[in-house]
């Protein structure tokens, strides 16, 4: 099996590329859902994230129990959020520990061959956009 893990920065085409993942046949998406909204994954991707260690520890069998049975054998299975980038939880967010988290669940057995799709930006374009955004969301 093979899994496509998505590091999408924000403002970087990752919510074109989740909407065109999620309408492909020939892929088994497994991260934000277009036009739905996958309240599970989120949830479970959220363990992962930013649960204590020792918490997740205690939910890693059934994580990888779970991401197991959604994994499709022929198709490509894809994995993607953008929070694995997000810059402003960046004083927060040990990025290393939950990579290594991801292909620990992923890894669970040994026949999922993991590869990482990453959409970088300009820097400085990438910085303007995310401020008009957040700017944009803050006085609404």
């Amino acid at each position: 099996m093979k899994l496509t893990i998505h590091l999408g920065y924000p403002k970087a085409a990752s919510t074109t590329l989740q909407k065109f993942f999620s309408n492909l046949k020939a892929i088994n998406y497994l991260g934000k859902q277009y036009p739905s909204y996958d309240a599970e994954i989120n949830e479970i991707m959220n363990q992962v994230f930013f649960d204590s260690n020792k918490d997740f520890e205690k939910k890693l069998l059934n994580i990888q129990k779970y991401f197991y049975k959604k994994l499709h054998k022929t198709k490509m299975n894809v994995l993607s959020d953008e929070i694995f980038l997000m810059p402003l939880l960046s004083p927060w967010f040990d990025r290393k520990k939950i990579l290594t988290r991801v292909i620990r669940v992923f890894t669970y057995k040994k026949k999922i061959r993991i590869q990482f799709l990453i959409v970088i930006r300009d820097n400085w374009e990438l910085i303007k956009s995310y401020y008009s955004d957040e700017y944009s969301r803050i006085i609404q």
